[in-house]
């Protein structure tokens, strides 16, 4: 491993408190690692339960932050060695959806590079229908900014029809997935910009893409397609 001291998290379910009760005392006595259940700026690594990742906001956080999102087998065969063995065999490949996305990695390389944030140079207006469910605003917001983008305060203004081109496909207003079409109409009347549902943001991180809104569109033929079956988990 390239850090002498990781900083851990773990995902933990609640039928599966082995990581807890077998594994965690050893790494911390043994190998002084610090292990934590939270992802934060300090957090080296991220270790998953199983072979694909919950769809959580402690993995996106993990992603959006570029660190190690690893398989738990990596602190298995860490402790049957008896030192910190070599993270690239245990990435990730994805999420519980998304199975091969390879997003685990490609965030990380773009962090180890310098590259710009995911959402660098984005801007997103939360509509008041986003806020249905506080808690899923509240991570979504954190999302965005951890990802770089901005969150505007208002909703953006109509441009000029010459300049629209120049500002609209990095700006986002962003409504709750089952938003009424009418209200969506309204905003996009307003500001020339087609509403996308929460999921959007969501799965720009899973996929660690800046996606086409189109299959996310509130408004349009799109709509009646827009899936709304558990795209996160809170």
């Amino acid at each position: 491993s390239g850090v002498r001291c990781p900083r851990v998290a773990c995902t933990v379910g609640k039928d599966d408190p082995t990581i807890l009760t077998e594994w965690l005392p050893s790494l911390k006595k043994e190998f002084k690692w610090k292990v934590t259940d939270q992802v934060s700026a300090s957090t080296t690594h991220l270790v998953l339960t199983g072979e694909l990742a919950p769809r959580t906001a402690k993995y996106c956080k993990a992603l959006l932050r570029g660190i190690w999102i690893l398989t738990p087998n990596w602190i298995t065969d860490t402790l049957n060695a008896n030192y910190t063995v070599r993270e690239e065999p245990y990435e990730v490949a994805g999420d519980k959806r998304f199975l091969h996305s390879n997003a685990p990695r490609r965030a990380r390389l773009a962090a180890r590079e310098g590259r710009p944030k995911l959402f660098e140079g984005c801007q997103f207006f939360l509509h008041e229908s986003a806020f249905k469910q506080a808690r899923v605003a509240k991570e979504t917001k954190s999302l965005i900014e951890l990802g770089g983008g901005t969150i505007l305060r208002e909703l953006p203004a109509c441009l000029p029809s010459a300049s629209q081109d120049l500002r609209r496909d990095r700006e986002f207003i962003v409504c709750a997935d089952d938003c009424d079409e009418s209200v969506a109409a309204t905003l996009l009347k307003r500001s020339h910009i087609a509403p996308v549902g929460l999921s959007y943001v969501w799965d720009c991180v899973f996929l660690w893409e800046v996606l086409d809104r189109l299959k996310y569109l509130i408004v349009g033929d799109d709509h009646a397609q827009l899936e709304r079956s558990p795209s996160f988990e809170m």
